[in-house]
């Protein structure tokens, strides 16, 4: 009896599992590993410190820009849910996109790739090993897989990663999130303008 129960049990738990991870904004609950972690990326502008972006949200996609149309259908849905939000919120909305092909992507590389997308877009890379770290620190898996032309493409997370105004890491955003749903999740982390005398 306590077999079936417990069977019933992890059953249900899987499910409810599934059906988070399908529709709803997560944050990791499965991870101890620290992903609140500062990083540094190299940009067009030069060195960009994720401790300058305070009081920002910031809303992380690991991508590359020889991805094609795999990134450019999500990162299109991702503008679509940038420009959703109302002119107040955009502004304290930062997106970047992080290079996953660091041997290739220069800043100027992979930001032209971003401005390419919105001109608000950031786009960063660094040194394969900061980048593996970053990608680490986040718990973002990425591989190069080579094809039979002698091309390459590098398989990465299709998830939005968002940081907070305190700089924290506050959730993932599912690739399949319609539209205004995203635009939701990055609005319900814009900060609260503080009134005089609060």
């Amino acid at each position: 009896m306590k077999n079936a129960l417990m069977t019933i049990f992890l059953a249900i738990f899987v499910v409810l599992m599934a059906a988070v991870f399908l529709w709803q904004p997560l944050t990791i609950p499965f991870s101890k590993a620290s992903i609140t972690n500062d990083f540094v990326l190299q940009t067009t502008e030069g060195a960009l410190d994720s401790k300058s972006l305070r009081g920002k949200v910031l809303a992380l996609f690991f991508g590359y820009a020889g991805c094609g149309d795999e990134c450019g259908i999500r990162l299109e849905k991702l503008k679509k849910s940038y420009e959703t939000l109302h002119p107040g919120d955009r502004a304290q909305v930062r997106i970047i996109i992080v290079s996953v092909d660091p041997e290739q992507d220069t800043p100027a590389r992979i930001g032209a790739y971003a401005r390419g997308i919105h001109p608000d877009f950031i786009g960063g890379t660094g040194k394969p090993e900061e980048i593996k770290a970053m990608a680490d620190a986040f718990a973002v898996n990425y591989a190069k897989h080579s094809l039979a032309d002698g091309s390459y493409i590098v398989q990465t997370s299709p998830m939005i990663y968002v940081v907070d105004a305190e700089g924290k890491f506050a959730s993932v955003l599912n690739d399949n999130l319609p539209v205004d749903k995203t635009a939701d999740a990055l609005r319900s982390r814009v900060p609260t303008p503080q009134l005089p005398g609060r």
